[in-house]
């Protein structure tokens, strides 16, 4: 019983591990709107370089830099990336509070894995686990579909940057997360062993016949 829940409790802090980062790995997702120079430039979702000039892109617009000034301007009311801005900013929100509720969820299931609610308690951090994956993918791919190639940042030079992959590597993560609480899910929890050996006692107890049987048996004979 102990072993078990030992192995239980190992891997859900391995889940607590992975989606600590995650979780900050987001947080440079959630940078996506900023209109400040460096902010864009270090969290960009993509960025570009062609003939001594720099693009940086993010939800909110792009910034410039050329000849060691750099200016910042908004997305066009009438542009793909500003129609598309309200939806990847609520997914990047969502999947950041899902990540965050994944984690919650994980570190209470330890605490709860040495008690007889710990095992209910898993439902819950699957659900927040689910939403988290769903989120973060929604976002990511979408932005791939629609605004991420040359097209997006109008270079040649155009790349994929620190924004998008945190975001991509924050769901790897997630992902793994999940499968890891369901190796978790499928070991014994200690109401669980308990319950059997308490089942076995009863069945050996039932079957056993006592003392008192036994010796009328013999005498009868």
């Amino acid at each position: 019983m102990a072993d078990c829940n030992t192995k239980r409790v190992t891997l859900l802090t391995i889940n607590v591990v992975l989606l600590f980062i995650a979780t900050l790995l987001c947080v440079v997702g959630l940078c996506a709107t900023s209109d400040n120079v460096d902010t864009v430039s270090n969290t960009a979702w993509q960025l570009g370089s062609e003939n001594g000039v720099s693009v940086y892109l993010n939800f909110w617009g792009r910034c410039i830099s050329r000849n060691g000034s750099s200016q910042c301007y908004e997305w066009n009311d009438d542009s793909d990336s500003q129609a598309l801005s309200p939806t990847l900013w609520a997914m990047m929100i969502l999947g950041f509070l899902s990540v965050v509720a994944f984690l919650t969820t994980t570190v209470v299931e330890i605490f709860l894995s040495f008690k007889c609610c710990g095992r209910w308690f898993a439902f819950a951090n699957a659900v927040a686990g689910f939403l988290a994956w769903l989120f973060l993918v929604i976002c990511w791919a979408l932005y791939a579909g629609s605004l991420g190639g040359q097209e997006g940042c109008g270079l040649v030079g155009c790349d994929y940057g620190p924004g998008f992959v945190c975001v991509v590597t924050a769901w790897l993560f997630v992902s793994i997360a999940i499968f890891v609480s369901y190796f978790a899910l499928l070991l014994p929890s200690p109401q669980m062993t308990a319950e059997r050996v308490t089942a076995r006692t009863r069945t050996t107890a039932t079957a056993a016949p006592s003392t008192k049987e036994q010796v009328k048996t013999v005498e009868h004979l």
